[in-house]
């Protein structure tokens, strides 16, 4: 018996007609090439419906665009924590005031600030939170607001603050803040004691 003969006795099923991997005699495990009909160590007929199949790979279907990300939670803003800051700090404050005077104390207190920005900026960096830039500038224009809120937004690092991280609203709050106190500031020094009257 030829091996034509084999062939036409053992047709191929269409999916092994487009298989061109070697498989293993059902008879005796001889590793065989797909265009084998009779195995060349037992040689017995290989019937094609014996021949194992190997099952194609699982492929996982790629995301699709209308798949939402889960959203991050947000980072609240700690209203106890801050007025219990603000009520802390307007008690050092007037402290400083008694002690060393009003112009040496506001003088403390704008140090303290610029320090607080400066850990702040690279506390944000060192944590990897976004934009560490807008949380140091939040700090130093707005200490009794912005530090507060950074302390508990460094505490969550797997959440999110839309308003200072993403919002584009937030460079124009701060250059409000700051015209506001740029006018203050003026304000003080307008009513300030001139130079004393030569009688």
């Amino acid at each position: 018996m030829g091996t034509g003969s084999l062939e036409s006795e053992y047709p191929l099923s269409p999916e092994k007609q487009v298989s061109e991997e070697p498989f293993e005699c059902p008879n005796c495990g001889q590793l065989l090439d797909f265009r084998c009909r009779v195995c060349v160590a037992c040689g017995e007929a290989v019937d094609p419906a014996r021949i194992p199949r190997t099952p194609p790979p699982e492929i996982s279907p790629a995301p699709t665009e209308t798949e939402e990300v889960a959203p991050k939670p947000l980072v609240r803003f700690p209203w106890e924590f801050s007025l219990l800051l603000l009520l802390v700090s307007a008690g050092g404050v007037t402290v400083l005031g008694y002690v060393l005077g009003r112009t040496p104390a506001q003088f403390v207190v704008l140090a303290f600030q610029v320090l607080c920005a400066v850990w702040v900026f690279h506390d944000a960096r060192y944590f990897a939170i976004p934009r560490p830039l807008r949380w140091s500038l939040g700090t130093l224009f707005l200490w009794v607001v912005f530090f507060p809120w950074y302390l508990v937004r460094r505490r969550r690092l797997s959440h999110a603050c839309p308003f200072v991280e993403v919002s584009p609203y937030f460079p124009w709050v701060l250059v409000f803040i700051y015209l506001v106190m740029f006018l203050i500031l003026k304000q003080e020094i307008g009513s300030g004691s001139g130079p004393p009257e030569i009688p």
